[in-house]
């Protein structure tokens, strides 16, 4: 099988947030996500604000990208939004390299009350987090119980 590469780009969402489940799963040669005119890039799933439910959980997002994941002033995230009540699902990256410019991001957090999800990157070459974005938030990788949120980090 032939895989392609993937690239979005200014402004471009895949986003899977709702009430659970929701799985992202892509297989690639190359992702490439960057900012643009319009904005920042996403790949996200999660628990949206509006989520009630206490055994809400959110899907996976699984990424096998065989030579390099690119994300510059981007993120991935799967993450339990303010207000929301539920689990935020986990990333998983299998890929030949991960490089996080301008402040992107690869998170699975809780903002609300739920667990966040765990971030699993298994890389056979180089994983590169440098700079920050205009904001001032730095590129990396996070699991976190935000302030003011209720949960446990990095997979319950």
């Amino acid at each position: 099988m032939s895989l392609a590469n993937i690239t979005l780009t200014n402004a471009s969402d895949v986003d899977v947030r709702g009430g659970g489940e929701g799985n992202i799963s892509i297989d690639a040669r190359n992702l490439t996500l960057e900012a643009g005119e319009f904005g920042r890039s996403f790949i996200r799933g999660g628990i949206s604000s509006e989520s009630t439910d206490l055994e809400a959980q959110a899907g996976d997002a699984i990424l096998n990208v065989a030579e390099n994941i690119s994300l510059n002033d981007s993120g991935i995230a799967n993450q339990a939004a303010p207000n929301a009540v539920g689990n935020s699902g986990n990333i998983i990256i299998n890929t030949g390299s991960l490089e996080l410019v301008n402040g992107s991001q690869v998170d699975a957090s809780t903002f609300g009350s739920g667990d966040a999800g765990a971030v699993n990157v298994t890389a056979t070459g180089d994983i590169t987090a440098d700079g920050e974005d205009s904001d001032g938030f730095t590129s990396g990788i996070t699991s976190l119980v935000d302030t003011g949120a209720e949960g446990n980090a990095g997979g319950g």
